[in-house]
């Protein structure tokens, strides 16, 4: 948003080049309304799949930061951390089908992550998965994540809802990082953060209970990814409640 000022307004400015902000003295009848448009030093670049590779394992979230919401206490610890949240990491996992004509019946796991913790659910313990649909309907939380259209449908498909304040970070860094093409989470977190997330245990079977450590790790980070993502362009001046 920018403040729409008369032509007679004279604001003396100043550039931080370290953060890429620019600074404005503003007169004092003027400043009702007034943001600041940051520089996200765009273009940015992605890194080649062989730079990717060279890179230092993303640092996410371990076994001890994630819970597996299969009981009322899960549950419970799922309310007090993510009530009251502006942005939640959001990712999910469904069956992978390898024959033609075969469906998924997914999502098998819905992910949900905040800056220091992530929760699983899973249809084995449906009141955690009813909690998670009222997040994905709550307008007032935006859900980050990559690739969410196809979610969206998943979820109409299978509990008949319709997510809202849904923000896709690769639509979202496609336009602030003057991108040819979008970006999934694997792109993303090499190019803010120079690290590698790994999606070895993505075509697992997710439909198989109890998960193992590796995938509830894996799973949990997909979401983690997303919330850091989503911090560090909020860091940077991006507005995501634009790219709902």
């Amino acid at each position: 948003m920018s403040h729409r000022f008369r032509e007679s307004d004279q604001l003396a400015s100043t550039f931080d080049q370290t953060n890429g902000i620019s600074y404005y003295s503003i007169p004092f009848d003027c400043i009702e309304e007034f943001v600041i448009t940051p520089n996200h030093s765009a273009p940015w670049v992605r890194p080649s799949k062989e730079t990717i590779a060279s890179m230092p394992i993303f640092d996410g979230l371990s076994l001890a930061a994630i819970t597996v919401v299969d009981n009322e206490y899960g549950l419970q610890r799922a309310r007090s951390i993510l009530n009251g949240k502006a942005f939640i990491g959001f990712d999910t996992e469904s069956k992978p089908t390898f024959n033609k004509g075969e469906t998924s019946n997914g999502p098998h796991v819905i992910q949900l992550a905040v800056g220091d913790h992530a929760f699983l659910f899973t249809p084995h313990f449906m009141p955690g998965v009813d909690f998670a649909l009222e997040v994905l309907c709550d307008e007032s939380v935006l859900k980050v994540g990559f690739g969410l259209k196809g979610d969206r449908g998943l979820f109409r498909k299978k509990y008949a809802i319709e997510a809202t304040a849904m923000v896709d970070l690769a639509r979202v860094l496609k336009q602030v990082g003057e991108l040819k093409n979008e970006v999934g989470a694997r792109a993303a977190v090499a190019m803010l953060f120079q690290q590698r997330l790994i999606k070895s245990s993505q075509r697992s079977n997710w439909s198989k209970f109890p998960l193992t450590d590796r995938q509830i790790v894996y799973a949990a980070n997909d979401a983690y990814a997303g919330w850091l993502v989503a911090e560090s362009l909020q860091n940077r001046g991006v507005v995501l409640a634009r790219y709902q």
